[in-house]
């Protein structure tokens, strides 16, 4: 196996193996410097030291077929949760904290499933009742929008932070403020 434009842990990566039903990518002397889990599309997980992983698959087909449709185009609106009133820029942006020392938060629009990977087929850790502030430790963006890892109470799992309802009408999940 070779790597090559790879940083940080995954500059060392050396081959891989199944650890615990997960892939587990493995470095100098076969440890484990991140564990992985998803599909054939999109696998993600951790390092060792706790950095998230997103791999997407790009393949051919996919790299030569017209981009997914914006559900958003067909409306003009990118709903805000679950009322008629359009989103603004501001409230599709990441969260971010006031300052260093506090962690961003976000507000839950509607009920929200939590997962245990920034995945839409990962198992649900929980699921976040609307108008619920929650603590963003990390967000990723992957090819469908931003990731966020939110702890509620003593649980810790991943929102989305755009999804569509019934199929037709995109929709913010939550928004960078509380309050």
């Amino acid at each position: 196996m070779e790597s090559s434009n790879c940083a940080g842990p995954m500059a060392s990566l050396q081959g891989w193996a199944i650890v615990d039903n997960q892939l587990g990518l493995l470095g100098p002397e076969r440890a484990v410097i991140a564990r992985l889990g998803g599909n054939q599309n999109r696998m993600s997980g951790q390092t060792a030291s706790g950095s998230t992983v997103v791999f997407e698959r790009i393949t051919e087909e996919a790299a030569a077929a017209p981009a997914p449709v914006d559900a958003s185009q067909a409306t003009g609106c990118v709903f805000y949760g679950y009322t008629a009133t359009c989103a603004t820029p501001e409230d599709l942006a990441r969260p971010t904290a006031a300052s260093e020392d506090v962690k961003p938060m976000a507000e839950v629009l509607v009920r929200l499933n939590a997962r245990s990977e920034a995945r839409p087929d990962a198992s649900v850790v929980a699921t976040i009742p609307p108008n619920t502030c929650v603590v963003i430790d990390e967000c990723t963006t992957a090819s469908d929008g931003n990731w966020c890892k939110a702890r509620i109470s003593d649980v810790s799992g991943w929102i989305r932070q755009q999804t569509v309802r019934q199929n037709r009408w995109p929709i913010v999940t939550y928004t960078g403020k509380c309050g």
